[in-house]
């Protein structure tokens, strides 16, 4: 019994460290903040990476099964956040650009990147241009 409880406690410890280091890998370096609005008029906030390509913005959505993005593509107007100014824009998925998004971000955030690609692979990610209002 005491080697179950044991083994337990290292479980539960080793999923604690793995959230916690997911956690600070996707706090690490420039994080906006998003707020979009859900069906019944609700804001939320999302922090999100950001990455300036030579023909505009990009953020990108892990997976496309993602609530924020879901609530962005039913409603592309949102309020973005960065560096301490918030301004209106429109978010439009932008496929053809998500290899290139995603090798931006790798750069970017570089071991971050790879820690939260690690929980959150890239194969469904999507690439989000922001533009403006």
């Amino acid at each position: 019994m005491k080697r179950l409880a044991r083994f337990l406690a290292y479980a539960v410890a080793v999923v604690v460290v793995l959230v916690a280091l997911l956690f600070v890998a996707s706090e690490s370096g420039e994080v906006v903040v998003l707020t979009s609005v859900d069906e019944s008029g609700e804001f939320h906030e999302t922090r999100v990476w950001i990455v300036d390509i030579e023909d505009g913005t990009y953020l990108r959505a892990g997976t496309a099964e993602s609530a924020w993005l879901e609530r962005v593509l039913a409603r592309p107007q949102v309020t973005l956040e960065r560096s301490g100014e918030r301004r209106e824009v429109r978010l439009v998925v932008a496929h053809a650009m998500t290899a290139t998004v995603n090798a931006h971000m790798a750069y970017k955030y570089g071991v971050a990147d790879m820690v939260v690609g690690a929980f959150i692979p890239r194969d469904n990610a999507l690439a989000l241009r922001v533009v403006g209002p």
